[in-house]
């Protein structure tokens, strides 16, 4: 749950400050220009205050699978929570005792780890979990096609000049980036477009996104950048090139905010329709408005045309 604390921290001012402003202190005098900074904080973060969190009629709780990138299940947490207020719906970090309304799980977890939390609560939504588990309300991110989006968008501007450059990660709880790469190569093969100097992988940083694309002997006219913090170091790197290359973003739970200014497209993954889905199916279940279990495969979403400077 999003506190004073953290805000203060974002908006680098004092807790007794953030509770003012919040709070519409009068007596305050702080410039409107750091008002709007602490509101926007606020919204941006989900935070909800006590007086409304009391009302939420209904608990959620929060658990994802062990995933070892840093930030992902925060970014995941924080726009769930962002959303949740809007639909009478308090989400936790579920922890042992909690009582709950409903559970939503993030990622895969085995047969039994699913049983033990069907114990827990009757209502229990997965995303992105492969589990042939038809217990539960399920939504599943479709990645195939959201590549095949930005492929797509490639042929249709008559560019077949296509590259792929990104980062892997490989952690204690898995490894990220891999398959998103795998399924663009064979794409790319798929279509005859496969050319192997266009294809460059590093690791999720700044730094190798940066040093891989200065040091590319051959820049391809259009590109997909496998994630956000590899595509940092990689705009910097075009801009400083002087490429002209078409660019795709692929992100996945990070919001695209670059410090270089290089025109690209995003390929936006978890959009807030799939939250909102998720807050909906999940009431629905602990209204008890719907038996049925239903499976929904939500596409990504292409957008066009950002700048990408933080503001």
């Amino acid at each position: 749950m999003v506190t004073l604390k953290d805000i203060a921290a974002s908006c680098n001012v004092s807790v007794a400050t953030v509770s003012r402003i919040l709070n519409e202190d009068q007596s305050l005098k702080v410039t409107p220009q750091l008002k709007e900074l602490v509101f926007d904080t606020a919204l941006r973060l989900g935070y909800v205050p006590k007086r409304q969190r009391k009302s939420l009629r209904h608990r959620v709780g929060f658990i994802a699978a062990p995933i070892a990138k840093a930030g992902y299940e925060e970014a995941f947490f924080e726009r769930l929570g962002r959303l949740s207020a809007r639909f009478d719906v308090g989400i936790e970090a579920y922890h042992d005792g909690l009582a709950v309304d409903g559970l939503i799980l993030l990622g895969d977890f085995t047969a039994s780890d699913l049983a033990h939390f069907s114990t827990i609560s009757d209502h229990v939504l997965l995303i992105n979990s492969n589990a042939a588990d038809y217990r539960h309300d399920r939504i599943i991110m479709d990645y195939q096609n959201a590549e095949e989006q930005v492929l797509d968008y490639f042929a249709g501007l008559g560019i077949d000049d296509i590259g792929y450059f990104g980062g892997i990660h490989r952690g204690e709880g898995g490894v990220i980036g891999e398959r998103r790469f795998q399924y663009f190569k064979q794409l790319l093969e798929e279509r005859g477009l496969l050319r192997t100097q266009n294809i460059h992988i590093g690791t999720m940083d700044s730094m190798s996104g940066y040093h891989l694309t200065m040091s590319a002997p051959h820049l391809p006219q259009a590109l997909l950048i496998g994630d956000c913090s590899f595509a940092e170091g990689a705009l910097r790197a075009l801009s400083e090139r002087q490429s002209d290359a078409v660019v795709v973003v692929y992100q996945d739970m990070e919001e695209a905010c670059f410090s270089y200014q290089y025109p690209h497209s995003v390929l936006q993954i978890f959009s807030d329709a799939v939250f909102e889905t998720a807050c909906k199916l999940l009431l629905e279940r602990i209204r008890g408005e719907r038996n049925t279990v239903y499976s929904i495969s939500v596409p990504a979403t292409l957008i066009h045309h950002m700048q990408g400077e933080c503001e």
